[in-house]
């Protein structure tokens, strides 16, 4: 919809806020009107008076097919995009959909086209889209203690800049952002790590070392997952990886499992984690470098499940069955990236550009555009399951900066004994939270 058809969708919000169809003080770690106080650090955020009421809308949202091959397309194009393909990488790709997702409901005209096509969905259907992903992984009985979701909106406290109260609306009700003003110093950056360090679980404790003179606000959107493995890994002992010509010893998982995945490019094994989740290994049949795993390919993947076929020989009718042999290194990493080259390649340089980008939805005080674009990742694959943790920041910029501020048995083996890839991801609905490379152990 447009910038202005969503400022009047905005205003139905608060329509409905007073005539009590939105629970007020409810569902979030925010409580409007209440002054925010982080006195280990000794900075103030306060948010009584940017709103009077928080409340939580009941709507769940929309996904349609459109949207799931949309989103599955923008989470390998931007893995591929970020990928250095010599070194481990990771991406959490639900963060980072999530908080642009947020942003363009503050875009109008080139810029909202440039977002929207950028992430596959326009008007109504990202709207919902968006919707339904925050909802099913913040406020779903089934990911409750596997998934968590956050959203939180800063804003430099100066004159004469104020943020339209429509966005605000937004981003409390619908996405359960927790809102903030403050000077934008030191302070502030302690308590932006603060609250990244909150919701990761002390998994990323840096997402900014300091704040652009000219950053008038940005958002910040964090996912975390911690889950033991439905069924623990058959065996554990020691195995060899091997990349760039060398070899590596490694503690490994081993088991035996009825099926497997086949692309015609790459063999994969996916296993459970509880309460929903999946992680899927990725093997090439070439070297990593030289694969390509765009949306097309991962959605030729997610549909090559093999568990068994069938061959009619000499009148007789072969059931093979599949055994897939499976072996994981365990590992560890971080990953640190900014999204700015990225997102222009991918189709939308004007969030970037502080002549053309608009995003008059958010402010008109001063004009706006995106300074930066960042994101942290953490990932730990072992014997007990797996934890991962993703924080996106985006930070916007004022035109004008302010300084004050089978029968037959087929063994088929599937050994990440060199470079993959790998998936965390939602099985039942094959949308991807994570996708990651691992070049060295």
């Amino acid at each position: 919809m447009s910038a202005a058809g969503k400022r009047n969708h905005a205003k139905r919000i608060l329509s409905l806020t007073l005539a009590g169809v939105l629970t007020v003080g409810t569902a979030s770690t925010l409580i409007v009107g209440l002054v925010q106080n982080y006195r280990a650090n000794h900075f103030i955020a306060s948010a009584a008076t940017l709103l009077s009421t928080k409340g939580s809308y009941d709507g769940r949202g929309e996904k349609t097919e459109k949207a799931t091959v949309a989103y599955r397309k923008f989470a390998a194009d931007l893995f591929q995009a970020v990928d250095d393909k010599e070194h481990n990488a990771l991406v959490s790709n639900l963060s980072a959909y999530l908080a642009l997702a947020i942003l363009t409901q503050g875009a109008d005209g080139e810029t909202e086209r440039q977002l929207s096509s950028l992430l596959g969905l326009y008007d109504e259907e990202l709207w919902q889209f968006a919707l339904y992903l925050y909802r099913r992984y913040s406020d779903n009985e089934r990911f409750l203690d596997t998934v968590k979701v956050a959203n939180s909106l800063w804003i430099r406290e100066i004159e004469d800049f104020t943020v339209k109260k429509s966005f605000l609306q937004v981003n409390a009700d619908y996405f359960g952002s927790d809102i903030y003003t403050g000077a934008f110093n030191r302070k502030t950056v302690s308590a932006v790590n603060d609250w990244v360090k909150k919701q990761t679980q002390s998994k990323i404790k840096n997402i900014i070392e300091e704040i652009a003179e000219e950053t008038m606000l940005f958002l910040v959107n964090t996912v975390f997952v911690e889950s033991e493995w439905w069924e623990p890994w058959e065996t554990y002992s020691s195995m060899t990886f091997t990349a760039n010509g060398s070899e590596k010893r490694a503690d490994g998982l081993f088991r035996t499992q009825s099926f497997y995945y086949d692309s015609g490019n790459a063999l994969a094994f996916s296993y459970s984690l509880k309460n929903g989740l999946s992680f899927m290994g990725i093997l090439p049949n070439g070297e990593l470098k030289d694969y390509v795993f765009d949306g097309e390919e991962m959605e030729n993947l997610l549909s090559s499940r093999m568990s068994s076929h069938t061959e009619e020989k000499d009148g007789e009718t072969y059931l093979y069955r599949y055994y897939a042999h499976c072996r994981l290194p365990k590992f560890s990493y971080s990953y640190e990236t900014s999204l700015k080259e990225a997102i222009s390649s991918l189709g939308a340089p004007i969030l970037f550009e502080a002549e053309q980008a608009d995003f008059s939805g958010i402010t008109e005080s001063i004009p706006l555009y995106v300074n930066e674009v960042k994101q942290k990742t953490f990932i730990d694959v072992n014997k007990k399951g797996v934890s991962a943790a993703g924080a996106t920041y985006i930070g916007m910029a004022g035109a004008a900066g302010n300084p004050d501020g089978i029968v037959i048995k087929k063994n088929v083996n599937i050994f990440l004994d060199r470079p993959f890839l790998y998936m965390i991801y939602d099985e039942s609905e094959g949308l991807p939270l994570f996708i990651g490379s691992v070049y060295e152990l």
